[in-house]
């Protein structure tokens, strides 16, 4: 946990870093920085949403593994998405216009996003299936709402 926090940190500081070279930043690498940070983000929660529907049978040690790393990617995404960055190739994103008309609004998401796969990260440890099915569930109805406001449906 310790070393997940210290890459939380440098996280963080890439951040700050990347921030202000966000103007340099060419809309479609951004558009493929967060598909990239996505897939990644589903991918970990993938088995996550399985146990929670009974599809995939529960396993403490695999829901702990995957809400640490949630804790930590869930702040990654909200980079590939600067001011700009609504100006790329449209067949390449699910991204709706709304990001960039409400950013804070879903900035907003992205900060709730990260809170609730923290509380997820910190009940997986308990080992408790009903805990954690529960956080589980909190996760995706985060994730459902910022892709009902803010993501083409296909």
């Amino acid at each position: 946990m310790k070393v997940l926090k210290k890459a939380a940190l440098g996280a963080v500081l890439v951040g700050i870093t990347a921030s202000t070279v966000y103007a340099a930043v060419k809309p479609d690498d951004a558009i493929e920085y967060r598909k990239a940070t996505m897939e990644v983000i589903g991918w970990n929660f993938g088995p996550l949403g399985g146990m929670l529907k009974g599809k995939v049978p529960f396993d403490a040690a695999l829901a702990k593994r995957n809400a640490e790393r949630l804790e930590y990617l869930a702040a990654l995404p909200l980079e590939g998405f600067p001011p700009g960055a609504d100006k790329g190739e449209k067949e390449k994103t699910t991204a709706k216009e709304t990001i960039w008309e409400e950013p804070d609004k879903f900035k907003d998401l992205f900060e709730k996003m990260g809170s609730e796969s923290a509380k997820l990260a910190e009940v997986a440890a308990s080992g408790d299936e009903g805990a954690i099915k529960t956080q589980i569930g909190e996760v995706a109805k985060v994730c459902k709402s910022c892709h009902d406001d803010f993501r083409v449906k296909h």
